[in-house]
């Protein structure tokens, strides 16, 4: 016998289906948003020759 789904369920599908798109949504502005604030770091770390006159070199 199957188990009718109720619209609890249904609810409670959506519930999570529009969670968790919206938690990736929020995910990806938010480690965008940090590369952008953090740019110049990320910049001097990774290239760190090119700042060091205290100018970029290119």
């Amino acid at each position: 016998m199957r188990k009718r789904r109720t619209f609890k369920y249904w609810i409670g599908q959506l519930h999570l289906w529009l969670g968790l798109a919206s938690g990736l949504v929020v995910l990806i502005v938010g480690i965008t948003g940090c590369l952008f604030v953090f740019q110049k770091e990320i910049s001097e770390s990774l290239h760190g020759e090119w700042f060091l006159s205290g100018r970029l070199l290119y």
